[in-house]
C-alpha cells in the first residue's frame, strides 16, 4: 500500500475524443451571423484543475506541449481560463464569497449564452475555450434557482459523462455524429447556494471545444426540414441506447402503435397527424427499431 506521502493525484480524463475542427477566431462567430457582446472577467484565486483531458488539448492546440507536464499544463488552464464575471462576484446571497486576484481579462459572449463565454489567448483574437459557468453578463443579476450563472460539480460531472456515452453510443451505430469535446473541469474554490433547503454545491468551470451553433439555436429561425430531421435521427437513435439530448421535461411526446395504428400523444393528450407526417413518424421508428 502506497503511503499517504507517496500518493499523487490522477486527474487525467483520458477518454476518447472525436478529432474536428474548432472555433479559432472570433471573426468565425461574425461569418455565421452572431453578434458577440464584450465584458471584463474577474480572475479567481485559489482555483484548481479537477481533470483534464489532455490527449484533446494536446491535439487541439498549438501550444508547445512537448515535455509539458500535466501540471504545468494545469497551471496554463488556470492561467487563461480561472475567471467569473463582474454581475457574478457582486452577487449576494447566490454563492459563498468569490476570492479574486487581480486578473483582469477580456469575454465574449454569443447571443443566449446565459452562464458561458468564450475566451482568448491574450491580446488577440484567437479562440481558446467555450467556458461554462463563468457567471451571468454583466447587465443581468442572477436569479435563483434556475438562472444564478453557475455550473455545479454534479452538472458538470453529468455533461462529461453524457459527453462519452453519446461518444460510445454514436461509434457503436457507426454514426457521423460526434459530441464536442470537454477540455476540463476547473473547481473555483466557492460553493453555489440555494436557500430551499438543499445543500451548497461546489460552483465549476467546464471548458469545452469553442463552436458556432446553428442560428435557430439563438434567434427564432426557421430551422427547416433537413436539419429538423437530422436532429430528429439524432434524438431516436440516441434513445435506442437509453439517451436523449432533450433536457425539458416540461413537454413529453409519446409515440407508438396501437392495434397496429400510430399514437401520438403530448403531455398525455392524442395528437391528430397528416398521412404524411404518420408515414414519416412509421418510417422514423422502424429505423430506430422503436416499432
Amino acid at each position: 500500500m502506497n503511503s499517504p506521502a507517496a500518493w499523487q493525484p490522477q486527474h487525467d480524463l483520458n477518454l476518447p475524443f472525436a478529432a474536428g475542427p474548432r472555433v479559432q477566431r472570433l471573426a468565425d462567430y461574425a461569418q455565421s451571423g452572431q453578434t458577440l457582446s464584450t465584458e471584463q472577467l474577474l480572475g479567481v484565486a485559489g482555483a484548481r484543475v479537477l481533470f483534464a483531458n489532455y490527449p484533446a488539448l494536446r491535439a487541439d492546440f498549438d501550444a508547445p506541449w512537448e515535455g509539458a507536464t500535466e501540471e504545468a499544463i494545469d497551471r496554463w488552464l488556470l492561467d487563461h481560463a480561472a475567471y467569473i464575471s463582474t454581475s457574478q462576484a457582486a452577487a449576494q446571497g447566490i454563492n459563498t464569497p468569490i476570492a479574486l486576484d487581480d486578473r483582469r481579462v477580456t469575454g465574449w459572449r454569443p447571443p443566449r449564452y446565459g452562464r458561458a463565454a468564450v475566451l482568448c489567448a491574450p491580446a488577440s483574437g484567437q479562440v481558446l475555450f467555450d467556458i461554462k459557468g463563468i457567471g451571468v453578463p454583466p447587465d443581468e443579476a442572477p436569479q435563483l434557482p434556475h438562472s444564478n450563472g453557475l455550473l455545479t460539480l454534479a452538472e458538470a460531472v453529468h455533461e462529461v459523462l453524457m459527453e462519452h456515452l453519446v461518444f460510445a453510443a454514436m461509434n457503436h451505430a457507426g454514426a457521423a455524429i460526434t459530441p464536442l469535446p470537454a477540455y476540463a473541469l476547473i473547481d473555483l474554490g466557492f460553493d453555489a447556494l440555494w436557500h430551499d433547503g438543499r445543500a451548497a454545491e461546489p460552483a465549476v468551470l467546464l471548458l469545452r471545444r469553442a463552436c458556432t451553433r446553428p442560428r435557430c439555436q439563438w434567434q427564432r429561425y426557421w430551422q427547416g426540414p433537413e436539419l429538423a430531421g437530422a436532429l430528429m435521427q439524432a434524438e431516436l437513435l440516441l434513445r435506442r441506447y437509453g439517451l436523449t439530448a432533450s433536457s425539458c421535461g416540461a413537454v413529453r411526446f409519446h409515440l407508438c402503435r396501437e392495434n397496429g395504428e400510430l399514437q401520438v400523444r403530448r403531455d398525455e393528450q392524442r395528437l391528430a397527424v397528416s398521412a404524411q407526417v404518420a408515414a414519416t413518424l412509421h418510417r422514423l421508428l422502424s429505423d430506430t427499431r422503436g416499432a
